[in-house]
């Protein structure tokens, strides 16, 4: 997740720079989506330092139950990064609209109606990014969680 939010701040910084924003509406539209890219950023590294966090010199059943937690974190996206996408997807919205050359050359209803596609397009992706975001936990990481349950129970009798 870190390169193409890496590569999508550097393609969004070069459009910036190369095009003035002078209507205020895309220029808050340019804010929101650079700060939710910008803190999408922050949040992934911040997740990769705590997943890269292991403790090896700590007993069975409590690397175990670290694992147990690393791995049940991933098992749905937390709100924060929804929240992330919201605003992208305003700032989005915002550019669009605030868009002067559009307004003129589509009008009012084309370009209601090539927001609404953009709008289908973003709300499908994360929805299709959901959907294997949570199969992918379903495969992966459910029969190592049921491992680690029962490596937890056998280390337990054990002590």
């Amino acid at each position: 997740r870190i390169i193409p939010i890496a590569v999508g701040i550097v393609v969004f910084t070069v459009i910036l720079i190369l095009i003035p924003v002078g209507n205020p509406v895309v220029g808050a539209g340019c804010f929101l989506v650079s700060a939710s890219l910008l803190t999408a950023l922050i949040l992934c590294f911040i997740d990769y330092m705590d997943i890269s966090k292991e403790c090896y010199d700590s007993s069975v059943h409590d690397f175990l139950c670290q694992k147990e937690k690393r791995l049940r974190y991933w098992r749905t996206t937390p709100l924060r990064y929804h929240l992330i996408y919201f605003c992208y997807v305003s700032g989005v919205v915002m550019i669009t609209l605030g868009n002067n050359t559009m307004m003129r050359e589509f009008g009012g209803v084309s370009l209601f109606i090539c927001l609404g596609v953009i709008v289908f397009l973003l709300a499908f992706s994360w929805i299709l990014g959901q959907r294997r975001f949570r199969k992918r936990h379903r495969e992966k990481h459910r029969p190592l969680l049921e491992l680690i349950e029962e490596w937890k129970r056998e280390t337990a009798e054990e002590a």
